[in-house]
């Protein structure tokens, strides 16, 4: 029966060990969509910068806004890297991702419900799936956010 109770003992430190995850441990999830989304911002960035003329003609979007829009998807990610690449994840530095990805997720509904361009069924699509990725980007980044400071309480 003692014996017993030394496995017992044993297995529950065990899992109290595993579920007290050191905080440094937390970060890798995030770090990992951080740079996920990092790589999605320059994927689209692409051809929304070298194929505008394209683009324009298959979702009736105006090429230059594609382009700007383009050019600004580069900094966003270089950022994005940055905050994921730290020894320590900033949570000010994630916050400005989050807040970031919604400001990008407004602005692009905005122009599906507005008429500052028409774009077609294609670009409305192409519109309305970007800012359903963004906006999974940016809830994985909340949450992220939210346990990096659950752990800092725990921790």
């Amino acid at each position: 029966i003692r014996r017993q109770r030394q496995m017992c003992i044993r297995d529950r430190l065990i899992i109290l060990e595993e579920t007290m995850m050191p905080i440094s441990n937390y970060f890798a999830p995030l770090r990992n969509v951080l740079l996920t989304d990092a790589a999605a911002c320059v994927f689209m960035s692409v051809p929304m910068i070298f194929a505008t003329r394209w683009l324009e003609k298959i979702l009736n979007i105006p090429s230059a806004l594609l382009f700007f829009a383009g050019i600004c998807l580069l900094p966003v990610a270089i950022i994005m890297v940055f905050v994921a690449t730290r020894k320590s994840v900033s949570r000010n530095g994630v916050a400005l991702v989050v807040a970031g990805n919604i400001a990008w997720v407004v602005a692009s509904l905005s122009l599906i419900v507005t008429d500052w361009i028409a774009p077609n069924f294609i670009g409305v699509a192409f519109i309305g799936c970007q800012a359903a990725a963004v906006t999974v980007f940016a809830l994985l980044e909340y949450t992220g956010l939210c346990r990096l400071a659950l752990a800092a309480k725990i921790n």
